[in-house]
């Protein structure tokens, strides 16, 4: 069997190009400088968008956390077009392709989404994830986190949360699920070191909604459009956006459907 070769690259300190506490809506970019270059590039760059009026949640918004999975950009994208900071009541941190064409880094191997929280001295994925997780997560309170199935399946758009003993925060966890009104609701009860995005979120005690919606290598409008309301749902659920434009457009019961390990 022919092992795979990387580019094992070094990275150095980021350079932050956007202001998170200002208020209005504001583009940037984190970059992260590479020792060499990599096919050109002198680095690799972040896109991040901050919305925010007032006071309210910090709330993170990340898809692209694999390459292959396109619904969660597309709908970040369209939120980062139409919306306004007059509208909000918060902070929105936008963060539509943390990793962009392929499943794991050509750079280092390593999935972004398996590696957390990262390691500041590590390989240039863990060293991305290492900023996200002292950055970002140590300042929200809230993240959704947008998957699909990638090009390998496509999946029923679902919301996805992880089990806690805790059940005044388990109940909070729920509310925000049935408000996300996707045709599906898992709950995933992990074991302890599960290195996502989420589980870290979790573990910071954040309010965590993921979603599962669509993949097989296209994109399906119907998954785009459950993704899309759902993440305006939870957004107004929590009071950062006024009343959703519309709910799905089929009833939902949005049962509960407890999985182990996952």
């Amino acid at each position: 069997m022919l092992s795979r070769c990387y580019h094992r690259l070094r990275m150095r300190e980021p350079a932050v190009e956007i202001d998170f506490d200002v208020q209005g809506k504001l583009f940037g970019q984190v970059v992260f400088p590479l020792e060499q270059s990599w096919q050109g590039q002198p680095s690799l760059d972040l896109p991040v968008c901050v919305i925010s009026k007032g006071g309210g949640p910090m709330v993170t918004l990340l898809a692209g956390n694999h390459g292959d999975e396109y619904e969660g950009a597309l709908v970040l994208g369209q939120l980062i077009r139409e919306l306004d900071a007059s509208a909000l009541q918060g902070r929105l941190i936008i963060l539509p392709a943390v990793f962009a064409h392929t499943r794991e880094s050509p750079l280092d191997g390593k999935d972004l989404n398996r590696v957390w929280p990262g390691d500041v001295n590590g390989t240039p994925t863990e060293r991305i994830v290492a900023w996200l997780d002292q950055e970002i997560f140590a300042r929200s309170q809230v993240l959704m986190d947008l998957h699909t199935g990638g090009i390998a399946m496509e999946l029923i758009p679902m919301s996805m949360c992880h089990y806690t003993n805790d059940q005044v925060r388990r109940a909070e966890i729920r509310a925000a699920q049935v408000a996300f009104n996707a045709p599906l609701s898992v709950e995933l009860s992990l074991g302890p070191g599960r290195a996502t995005a989420a589980a870290r979120a979790h573990e910071r005690k954040m309010l965590v909604v993921g979603s599962e919606s669509g993949g097989g290598g296209v994109v399906n409008p119907r998954s785009l459009a459950d993704c899309y309301y759902g993440v305006r749902n939870v957004l107004a659920y929590l009071g950062v956006l006024p009343i959703p434009l519309a709910p799905r457009s089929e009833t939902s019961t949005n049962p509960l459907h407890p999985q182990m390990g996952a």
